[in-house]
């Protein structure tokens, strides 16, 4: 089979196409995560430290504003 007759044969064109197009796909997603990488690395970096943090009390109502029983009408 000479190349030009290779080239010109539709048969298998499909899957031809699809592997292709997954390539395409497998490239892009390559490069969203290098462009996006740092970025998320140091967002879920702040979120783990967030949580990590000793910033739970057992007596919740020390932080409110008005905490019950200051005197306040609403409360």
């Amino acid at each position: 089979m000479t190349c030009l007759k290779f080239v010109t044969n539709e048969s298998g064109a499909v899957t031809v196409d699809y592997i292709v197009v997954m390539a395409a796909l497998v490239g892009l997603g390559f490069a969203i995560s290098d462009v996006t990488g740092s970025a998320l690395s140091e967002h879920s970096g702040t979120v783990h430290r967030e949580l990590q943090q000793d910033v739970f009390t057992t007596s919740w109502d020390d932080q409110l504003a008005f905490p019950p029983g200051s005197g306040c009408a609403i409360c």
